[in-house]
């Protein structure tokens, strides 16, 4: 059965603080084919309702909370899985990630080690237009690195946005993780964001790790953080080590992304 995934991005490559994003995201919205045909129809009349005759579109919202949360309520009702990569941007003490090309390398390689690893024939779909200089660095990265001619056949497409629903959800999700980790973009509404987005994320894949700002000392909690030190390790030592063989596999290691999701939320607030 073909996997599919609508992925987009919010942020810049930028490390201008003061003008633009404390971080740079990757999401990617993750679905069955057999699926697509129901979730097309179910999100249309969702972007009926909220947009009228424009596109669903996370920047249309902007600080309008309670608008977001009653979309992301019925978009997190449907049938999919995220995956995102969240980058701390703040946190990426070397000068060479000032530079566009190594900033992307540097991205590419986490993005792809989060999807190819889950699933090795993914179907890839991204926005043709707009700032898409990263999905396509993306494109050339997998060409390079993934074994086999997989995107021989089309495996990485690119399409408008205006006629693909499933983009547009990618696009209101990315939105979304940006209002609820950048520091542009977080505010009190944050945390009931994530609260909404969490029946839906199978892997919120955070860099730097949080178990490692723990270890830091960046934060102070009252629980057992030894425990939890020791949990997260085993965690990221199984998905490193690991392959997906079958559907067993491709679940084990959801609901383990899942776990570290939920205690990085922890974390957060």
């Amino acid at each position: 059965m073909k996997t599919l995934a609508y992925a987009d991005e919010f942020g810049t490559n930028s490390f201008a603080f003061d003008k633009q994003s404390s971080h740079f995201i990757v999401c990617s919205i993750i679905i069955n084919e057999h699926d697509l045909g129901l979730l097309e129809i179910e999100v249309e009349a969702i972007r009926k309702k909220f947009f009228q005759t424009g596109e669903i579109k996370s920047n249309k919202v902007n600080h309008n909370h309670k608008r977001r949360r009653e979309i992301l309520t019925k978009l997190c009702a449907l049938n999919f899985q995220i995956y995102a990569v969240v980058i701390n941007k703040k946190e990426l003490y070397s000068d060479g990630f000032k530079y566009k090309a190594s900033f992307y390398k540097f991205a590419n390689g986490l993005v792809y080690k989060e999807l190819y690893k889950a699933f090795p024939n993914l179907t890839l779909v991204v926005d043709e237009h707009g700032s898409n200089d990263f999905m396509l660095s993306f494109k050339k990265y997998v060409q390079k690195n993934h074994i086999g001619d997989l995107f021989g056949g089309g495996n990485f497409i690119i399409e408008n946005s205006k006629k693909n629903l499933l983009i547009q959800v990618a696009d209101f999700m990315a939105g979304t993780l940006g209002y609820c980790f950048d520091d542009t973009k977080k505010s009190d509404d944050s945390r009931s964001f994530l609260d909404i987005l969490q029946p839906r994320v199978s892997s919120i894949n955070h860099f730097p790790s949080y178990h490692r700002q723990e270890q830091e000392g960046s934060f102070e909690k009252t629980h057992d953080t030894a425990i939890s030190n020791i949990a997260l390790r085993y965690a990221v030592d199984f998905l490193n080590k690991n392959t997906i063989g079958d559907q067993k596999d491709r679940d084990q290691v959801s609901f383990i992304r899942h776990s570290m999701h939920c205690l990085s939320a922890y974390y957060l607030f």
